[in-house]
């Protein structure tokens, strides 16, 4: 029965007992008791599950239907008897995909995670687009679902010319060449073990989870982004946009803000627009903290952003770009082919986990990356004593 039916139930027996002017018999008060308890456990789930949406995210408190049925779980995640919480507006993506995946885990006296648990983290939304300060450089890329295979096959264009002419009447039509090459990108793993992490930690710091997701979450997008700029392609690393063949490169010329331009117009010049810059913080910081003239205007707005850009072209500030050096162009042309996305798992059955009450948490993801189109982007040195990896 649910709460209300155990109170309607409690009112019977008493309006009985009262209508004969009567005391409870000893089966109307055992009756009585077990009611109660049971109105008792649903209220301190209630409390309970509330504590736990808070936990999960920024779900609202009182969100839990007492009178729900409990969602079906999971495979493999046990449950207990407690009722789930409802969430009444969307929280983090992390914490709602795992609420979401395992329904069962938002249960019980407490949270606790199952012996192995997987959930995958949705994509990000594109900072260019969002306009945050620092990003990563899958914000600007073109990303595609690769679902089978170990990688991506695909052909890059060697070499392009414009050979269209106007043409008389039954005249032969201009040739064009094209050159291509075909190239084999091998899906890569990108992983993170975090272990030692003790389960009392977890049940008696609320926000312990939330701040392991961040850290984990951000390890492996860094190293991705170090893959998509500097992989030298050996081993088991990608072949990076600064060791791609047919990359365009600019040297520098009179200040970085000029040496940006001119990257840009190179790459306009071949016929591509220009949709993202990638620069380091501290190089982005000096690019805006140029003077005009003799000691004018400096060139940034001081303002509050409203969407970071140099010379008109949308900015992502990558704490993993090399000191000197920046990347712009048609960041579209870029790929990377997503075959895993960000897993995260959590287990205390790895080694002596088990034994010693700790939990061991691995975050990763597959990919494969790369640039069909070289030309449509331009490497950028920012100063005359830098040079390019691998050079």
């Amino acid at each position: 029965m649910n709460r209300a039916q155990l109170i309607a139930a409690m009112k019977a027996i008493t309006d009985r007992a009262q209508a004969a002017n009567r005391d409870f018999t000893a089966a109307e008060q055992a009756e009585l008791k077990a009611h109660m308890d049971a109105v008792k456990a649903i209220d301190g789930s209630k409390a309970i599950a509330d504590g736990v949406a808070a936990f999960l995210g920024d779900a609202e408190a009182g969100t839990l239907d007492a009178d729900a049925a409990p969602a079906p779980s999971a495979a493999g995640v046990s449950r207990g008897k407690a009722i789930v919480a409802q969430k009444s507006r969307p929280v983090g993506d992390w914490s709602a995909a795992f609420a979401k995946q395992h329904p069962g885990v938002a249960e019980g006296k407490a949270f606790t995670l199952p012996s192995s648990a997987t959930f995958t983290v949705p994509a990000p939304t594109p900072i260019v687009a969002a306009a945050a300060p620092v990003g990563h450089v899958l914000d600007a890329l073109t990303v595609i679902e690769l679902d089978r295979g170990n990688g991506a096959n695909y052909l890059r264009q060697a070499q392009r010319e414009n050979a269209a002419k106007p043409v008389a009447p039954k005249a032969l039509k201009p040739l064009k060449n094209v050159e291509m090459e075909r190239v084999d990108a091998p899906a890569r793993t990108i992983a993170v073990v975090l272990d030692g992490i003790p389960r009392q930690d977890i049940a008696d710091y609320p926000d312990l989870t939330t701040f392991l997701d961040y850290e984990l979450k951000a390890d492996v997008l860094n190293e991705l982004d170090h893959q998509i700029l500097l992989g030298d392609g050996t081993g088991e690393n990608f072949e990076g946009i600064f060791y791609t063949d047919g990359v365009l490169v600019q040297d520098y010329a009179v200040d970085p803000s000029a040496t940006i331009r001119r990257a840009m117009a190179r790459v306009e010049a071949k016929g591509y627009a220009n949709t993202a810059l990638l620069i380091g913080p501290e190089d982005f910081a000096g690019v805006e903290l140029e003077r005009d003239g003799a000691g004018g205007q400096y060139r940034g707005n001081v303002a509050p952003a409203r969407g970071r850009n140099v010379w008109g072209v949308p900015t992502i500030a990558i704490p993993t770009m090399p000191a000197g050096l920046a990347v712009v162009g048609d960041l579209r042309q870029a790929i990377l082919w997503m075959r895993e996305q960000m897993e995260v798992r959590a287990t205390d059955v790895a080694g002596e986990d088990f034994r010693r009450n700790q939990y061991m948490f691995r975050a990763e993801l597959r990919a494969a990356f790369g640039i069909p189109v070289p030309p449509a982007l331009s490497l950028i040195k920012l100063n005359n004593t830098v040079t390019l990896p691998g050079a």
